[in-house]
């Protein structure tokens, strides 16, 4: 087992924004600060519906950031949609998280 290479690999979910055009800039900017991977963009009536992926660890705490960022005109979902091995530093940042040193 200690000659094993272990990986840690996180939980990405798919997310679907709606927002109101007036704040579609900002919820694209704060998306990009956690690490989301835009997929598409579509146009529901006057909102703009943002399609991506995003792990999980980056998304905790996001009801309440995407309901200031909007002042309350964007609505968001969340589901599971696969495990991805997680990048060297990020892994890193994790381990240390969890046990305080790395």
């Amino acid at each position: 087992m200690r000659e094993a290479e272990v990986t840690l690999m996180e939980p990405i979910m798919q997310l679907e924004v709606v927002v109101a055009s007036d704040y579609f800039s900002v919820v694209l900017k704060d998306l990009s600060k956690r690490r989301a991977e835009i997929r598409y963009i579509d146009e529901r009536g006057p909102n703009k519906v943002v399609h991506c992926v995003a792990p999980l660890a980056e998304l905790l705490g996001y009801s309440t950031a995407v309901r200031v960022i909007s002042s309350g005109h964007a609505t968001f979902t969340l589901e599971f949609d696969h495990y991805e091995l997680m990048d060297s530093i990020n892994e890193a940042e994790a381990i240390k998280r969890v046990t305080g040193f790395y």
